[in-house]
């Protein structure tokens, strides 16, 4: 997968820049930056994806391009079914021309242009946050000729495969678009693993055409003192398929 420096409709690249004052190479950048390594075991951080020079440049100096661009790369390199334990390492380089991301599977691709968004400023994030619905939207909502990065070099892979997050929708129902909010904010933060709470004494908040009285019965309760209100919601069959196709991406 790879974006080039053609864009497309109004994108416009982002553009690196260096943090400190005075100019240098990409080697004195890196020490000023610095590595932030992940806590993982020396057998993640040997196998961990490298930059290659080839793309990159060696270090002190400077790669001509003709804009600068997100480079991404997908080597497919998955192991195993289970997608808990593939590789999710990256390696992300931020350089005055171009940054470069590459990563052995889908994951790791996906975590570093989280990365990559992390370094942004708030403003970025507040304007650019849409649903996503593929790496490339991800990658397309980056881009801005008003936003600027530092010159980085970023080794990161997870300290831990399941990493996950709880939402308890069974005793407070909330909408489809709030939960797609919600794993859109752990996708943000890294976090793999949804635990949609949709059953418990308080309610049944999902649709089951065969036992219609599940959902009937089981998600209405009486007013909360006070209020004079019902309180009911459930998720139909349909909005259930809706969120399981929308999570992987």
């Amino acid at each position: 997968m790879q974006r080039g420096g053609e864009q497309d409709g109004d994108g416009q690249p982002v553009t690196p820049t260096d943090t400190d004052k005075d100019s240098g190479t990409d080697q004195d950048n890196e020490a000023k930056e610095g590595h932030r390594d992940a806590r993982n075991s020396d057998k993640q951080n040997k196998d961990s994806p490298k930059p290659d020079d080839e793309d990159t440049g060696a270090a002190g100096q400077e790669t001509k391009a003709k804009h600068p661009y997100v480079h991404t790369y997908d080597h497919n390199h998955t192991t195993g079914p289970d997608r808990l334990i593939r590789d999710e390492s990256y390696v992300l380089k931020a350089t005055s021309t171009k940054i470069v991301l590459t990563a052995p599977t889908p994951s790791g691709l996906f975590y570093g242009i989280q990365t990559l968004r992390q370094l942004l400023p708030v403003s970025a994030l507040e304007t650019t946050y849409a649903h996503r619905t593929s790496i490339d939207d991800s990658v397309n909502a980056i881009s801005s000729p008003d936003y600027a990065i530092p010159c980085v070099i970023i080794r990161d892979a997870p300290a831990f495969h399941y990493r996950g997050a709880h939402l308890d929708v069974a005793r407070h129902m909330t909408d489809v678009p709030n939960i797609k909010r919600f794993i859109d904010l752990m996708a943000f933060h890294k976090l793999n693993v949804l635990h949609l709470q949709l059953t418990d004494d308080q309610g049944w908040r999902f649709e089951v055409k065969s036992h219609p009285k599940l959902h009937q019965i089981g998600a209405v309760r009486n007013e909360t003192e006070g209020d004079g209100k019902r309180y009911d919601g459930y998720l139909t069959q349909e909005e259930c398929k809706d969120l399981c196709t929308y999570s992987p991406k």
